[in-house]
Formats: C-alpha cells, structure tokens, sequence
C-alpha cells in the first residue's frame, strides 16, 4: 500500500480490527511479550492517528496561504501590464517606459509551479530540489516587482487617479509586502509538513512502530492459539 495519506488511517483501522478481534478471544488473549498486549498496541495506534491529525493541520495550514500566493502572483503580473499601460501615453516617461517594461516581460514570463498538493514524500531528495526550484521562481518574481514598483513610484508626477487605484504607490507597495510575507512563510510551513511526516513515518514504521505491533501481535496469537485454532483463522488473512 502506497504511503499516501489515505493510506495510514486505513492502517489504523486494520489494527482496530486486529485488537478488537483479540479482545474477543476467549480464553483470554495474553502474549508472553508484553509490548504486544491489547494496551501497547492500542496505545501505539492512538498516538498514530494523533500525528494523522497533526498532519492534517500542518497541510491545512499551509494549503491557504499556497492558494494566496498563486492568486497575488497572477495580481502581480497583471498589475505589471497596467502599469505598462499606464506609462506608455506620457511621453515625460519615455525613457523609463523600457525598463519597466524589461522588467515586466520577466515578471511575466517566470511561471511558477502550480501544485498545490504536497508530493507523497516531501522529504526526498526530487520533492525537495522540485520544492526549492518553485521557491526560487516565486523569490525572482518578488524581486523583480520589488524593482518594478520602485522604478514607477519614483518617476516625477507618477500619482495614477482613483480610476486607477490598484496603481497607486501604496496599493503596489501593499502587494510587495503581501507576496513577501507568503513567501517567508511558506518555506516555515512546508518544513512543518516534512518534519511531521518524517515522525509519523518513524511511528509506523520504525523499530518499535504500528507494523511491528501489527505483525507482532498476529505472531503472539498464531503462537498461544496455534495454527488450527478458531482465533488465528480469525486473524490469518487480516493484512497490514
């Protein structure tokens, strides 16, 4: 079974099924080794479905603010073509007109990845190089804005009307600090994503994980019921 993140809570109900089985087995269920009691293997399936949980958060988190960022670069690269269009009529700003417009041919050209699902495993090496790439498009894109809306707020009597509001200095300026901020925050989120992976990943399949305690318990009722037994015909066929 693939690690996606259906694929562990339906891991945990194959232990629910697994331990609610042996607390019906009569005469009591009772391995020798401890680790593999109906308490333990309880214990170990809770705290899994608690990492699911905060999984599940850690990417609600940053689901939003990925889905912002995509919309502020699409805001951004058409605040670059109005800006554009507003500059061209004057001919005061001639000159400057080429430059802004070197600098929002790029600004308009970058293309970002638009995933916005986390690979299955955001800890390898590909996620992690194909995550950075994506990061680098988006840092490009607000550098080069940064230098588009410092270019055209400093142009002598660059003051766009109400009609043109969205081009104001302070609306430009506003939406520098938005992709900004999105862009110092997402990183931090998607390491949260990653770290808590790695620890849900360690619990189910670690040293002393829910696998462990899975096969271990069906051994410890194959070995105190035997083969022929009701109970381990019960179990046999249940797999992880």
């Amino acid at each position: 079974m693939a690690n996606s993140e259906r694929s562990f809570p339906d891991r945990n109900q194959k232990v629910t099924t697994l331990v609610a089985a042996a607390a019906g087995f009569n005469p009591t269920y009772a391995p020798l080794d401890l680790l593999m009691s109906i308490s333990t293997v309880t214990a170990k399936n809770t705290a899994c479905e608690a990492l699911n949980s905060s999984v599940a958060t850690a990417i609600t988190n940053w689901y939003g603010p990925v889905q912002n960022r995509i919309a502020q670069v699409a805001l951004i690269k058409a605040r670059s073509t109005a800006i554009l269009s507003y500059l061209k009529p004057n001919p005061v700003w001639k000159y400057t007109f080429g430059h802004a417009k070197q600098i929002a041919d790029i600004i308009r050209n970058v293309r970002p990845p638009r995933r916005t699902t986390l690979p299955a495993d955001p800890t390898t090496p590909a996620a992690v190089a194909a995550r950075q790439r994506g990061a680098q498009s988006f840092a490009d894109i607000q550098q080069n804005w940064k230098s588009l809306v410092n270019l055209v707020i400093a142009l002598p009597g660059y003051a766009p009307p109400a009609a043109n509001a969205p081009l104001q200095a302070a609306n430009l300026t506003a939406l520098l600090t938005t992709i900004t901020s999105l862009n110092s925050s997402i990183p931090t989120l998607e390491q949260a994503i990653a770290t808590l992976r790695a620890q849900r990943y360690d619990a189910y399949f670690g040293i002393d994980g829910l696998k462990t305690k899975f096969d271990g318990m069906k051994l410890a009722i194959k070995g105190q019921y035997t083969p022929p037994s009701t109970q381990w015909t019960q179990v046999k066929g249940m797999t992880w």
